[in-house]
């Protein structure tokens, strides 16, 4: 297990390694070595519709940021 540290400097998640684990085949999720495709699946759902907002929001931050660089706002 690895702390991931944050630019704060604090760690509240960890990486955690399994060397050599070993299950049962109905006990896999996803195709075999394809960890990668099931973690970003799961997290699309649990981010849900924010993910699919948040370039619109920062486009929106970023022209407010603008306005306010060039004395409009």
């Amino acid at each position: 297990m690895r702390p991931i540290e944050m630019l704060s400097g604090e760690s509240d998640f960890n990486e955690t390694f399994f060397t050599n684990a070993r299950t049962s085949k109905e006990n896999v999720v996803g195709k075999i070595n394809g960890g990668w495709a099931v973690a970003m699946t799961l997290l699309g759902y649990e981010r849900g519709e924010s993910a699919a907002t948040m370039p619109i929001m920062f486009r929106n931050e970023m022209d407010k940021l603008i306005e306010l660089a060039f004395g409009k706002g």
